[in-house]
């Protein structure tokens, strides 16, 4: 009886080894796909209303610097570019209207919003003025940043109490106007909501412009704040630390 004779382990490798133009085939598919979904979410879909997720600011009438790169600018300019209601995620929308922006977020329950306005710019005040700012939010959010700067329980009280104040500065009125024409447009139906959306985006472009020089002015007097109430090592503290981030 002939003696069967089993492959060597080199043999069954060779046998199981994927052909070279299969390799290059997935290849080439995956670069197709990925280049219809870019072509796709940039230029090849154009609703009314666009669904961009992205994280969204401090409220101190600008916009962050996180989310750098590539992705992340695409994703900023995108969100800025297009004017009119972007939506967010469920629940949540943001109206843009030149550099002035206006979020919109569903509360958790019943049918009221909640609503935040800011300008989509960093050049608002000087960047050491920015800088402080900046701290302040990030002191608010961070109890470890807040110990490593030894802040005292009165400073970081004295920095929540300027939560309110931050962001685009708006009288009463204006904030009803602008809450009332966005109650307008959520009303009304898939068809009439083009119309709708006009009103409300002119009503925020004319805030917007009509709010910026007291809005700057208002940002200066935060910063000056935040400055007097650090104490001159604090300010070196954070002098080093904003060096820190800025090295590459």
């Amino acid at each position: 009886m002939p003696s069967v004779v089993p492959p060597s382990r080199g043999e069954v490798r060779r046998s199981k080894r994927v052909p070279g133009w299969m390799s290059v085939a997935v290849v080439a598919a995956a670069l197709a796909g990925g280049a219809w979904l870019l072509y796709w979410f940039v230029a090849g879909s154009t609703p009314r209303q666009r669904t961009v997720t992205f994280s969204e600011v401090p409220r101190q009438a600008r916009r962050d610097q996180t989310g750098s790169g590539p992705i992340g600018n695409m994703f900023r300019q995108i969100a800025k570019s297009n004017s009119g209601v972007l939506i967010v995620r469920a629940g949540e929308w943001r109206v843009n209207a030149g550099d002035a922006v206006m979020t919109v977020a569903k509360a958790p329950k019943g049918e009221t919003f909640a609503y935040t306005f800011y300008y989509d710019r960093n050049d608002l005040v000087p960047a050491d003025q920015l800088a402080l700012l900046v701290f302040r939010r990030d002191v608010l959010n961070d109890e470890d940043l807040a110990r490593s700067m030894q802040l005292t329980p009165q400073q970081v009280e004295t920095f929540r109490k300027q939560q309110g104040e931050t962001g685009m500065s708006l009288s009463p009125a204006q904030r009803k106007r602008l809450a009332e024409l966005w109650e307008r447009y959520t009303l009304a139906d898939a068809a009439a909501k083009p119309e709708a959306e006009k009103p409300l985006v002119a009503a925020l472009d004319e805030i917007g412009k009509r709010n910026l020089e007291n809005t700057k002015r208002r940002m200066a007097e935060r910063a000056k704040l935040v400055e007097s109430t650090l104490t001159a090592e604090q300010l070196e503290r954070l002098r080093e630390r904003n060096r820190r981030i800025r090295r590459p």
